[in-house]
C-alpha cells in the first residue's frame, strides 16, 4: 500500500470536479470550520472486487457515481476509484490478490478560498477536506480508522478521532485529535495573509501541554532577496511564539533558542514545550507508529 501517492490521486480527481461558493481573503471571517466525519468500524461498508468491477463496466455515472480503476487480470495490487460530482466526496478501495487492504474516504468542504496571485488568471484555490484511511488485517478485518485534513496548503494533519481495533473487532485504542484546538485553518489563514507571502504551507501539532500551529512561508521563485519565513502560533492564546527567516533556521534546529530574539515569556513557552513533546512515531505507535 502506498497511501500518499493515492491520496494524491482521488484529491485531484475530486478537486477538479468542485463546484462550491468562493471567495477572497478580504472575507476570511465568513468562513466556517469543516467538521471531521465521525466515522467508526460500525460505519464501513466494503463492495466485494467483483461488484465494484461489473460497475467500473456499465455506463458512467451508475447511481451518480463514476468508477475507475487500475485492476486488471495482471495487476495484484490496484484500486477502483468512486466518485460523486455533485457531493464532492470520494473513495479509494486498494486490492492485494482481490482481497481488501485499505480504503480512503474523501469528503471536500462546500467552502473554496480563492487567493489573488500575480497572474491573475491562475488563482490559488483551495479548500479544507478530510480523508479518511481505513486498513484491514490480511482477514479483511478492520485494523485502523485514521483521518487527515488537506487542502491546497495543508497536508495529512491529523483530525478527528482515530481507531484501533483487534482482529475480532475490538477497540485497542482511540486518539482524539480535533478536542486539543481552539483555532481552525482559517484563522491560521488570516495570520499566514499577514506576510503577503505567495506560497505557504500550514501544519499543527499537540502535547500533553500545548497545541500549536506552523507556518510555513516562501516567497517568489524568481525572487531572490525576499527569504522565507516560518512562524509557530500557540493554538490557546493565537500569540506568535516566533517569526524567524531562512538565517534563524539553524539556531532553532540547534535549540539556540537565547539567539531567536525572543521575549522572556516566549523563550520560556518554547523550552517547556521541549519538554512535553515527543515524536509522531512515538505518539502514534497503537497506530502502527506512522502517519
Amino acid at each position: 500500500m502506498k497511501p500518499l501517492k493515492t491520496l494524491f490521486y482521488i484529491i485531484i480527481f475530486i478537486s477538479q470536479s468542485l463546484i462550491a461558493q468562493t471567495t477572497d481573503k478580504n472575507n476570511l471571517e465568513n468562513f466556517r470550520k469543516m467538521k471531521t466525519p465521525q466515522i467508526t468500524s460500525n460505519d464501513i461498508v466494503v463492495p466485494t472486487y467483483e461488484n465494484l468491477m461489473n460497475n467500473v463496466k456499465k455506463e458512467q455515472p451508475v447511481h451518480g457515481y463514476f468508477y475507475r480503476t487500475t485492476c486488471k487480470p495482471t495487476h495484484l495490487s490496484c484500486f477502483y476509484s468512486v466518485e460523486n460530482k455533485e457531493k464532492n466526496d470520494g473513495k479509494i478501495y486498494g486490492f492485494e490478490n482481490k482481497k481488501i487492504n485499505y480504503i480512503i474516504i474523501v469528503k471536500k468542504d462546500n467552502q473554496v478560498y480563492k487567493r489573488p496571485t500575480e497572474n491573475k488568471e491562475f488563482p490559488q484555490e483551495f479548500s479544507n477536506g478530510v480523508s479518511t484511511y481505513i486498513d484491514f488485517y490480511s482477514s479483511g478485518a478492520i485494523h485502523t480508522i485514521r483521518q487527515f485534513g488537506n487542502n491546497g496548503k495543508v497536508t495529512n494533519i491529523p483530525v478527528g478521532t482515530w481507531y484501533a481495533y483487534s482482529e475480532n473487532g475490538k477497540i485497542l485504542n482511540t486518539m482524539e485529535h480535533d478536542q486539543h484546538f481552539k483555532m481552525n485553518f482559517y484563522d491560521i489563514l488570516k495570520i499566514a495573509e499577514r506576510k503577503d507571502l505567495p506560497d505557504f504551507q500550514i501544519s499543527r501539532k499537540f502535547n500533553d501541554l500545548n497545541s500549536f500551529w506552523y507556518i510555513y512561508l516562501e516567497p517568489h521563485y524568481k525572487d531572490n532577496i525576499t527569504k522565507s519565513r516560518q512562524i509557530l502560533v500557540d493554538d490557546k492564546s493565537g500569540n506568535i511564539i516566533y517569526d524567524i527567516d531562512k538565517n534563524q533556521e539553524k539556531q532553532l534546529q540547534e535549540k539556540n533558542y537565547e539567539n531567536l530574539g525572543l521575549t522572556e515569556e516566549n523563550l520560556k513557552w518554547l523550552k517547556n514545550n521541549d519538554l512535553h513533546q515527543i515524536s509522531d512515531r512515538e505518539l502514534y505507535v497503537p497506530f502502527g507508529g506512522r502517519l
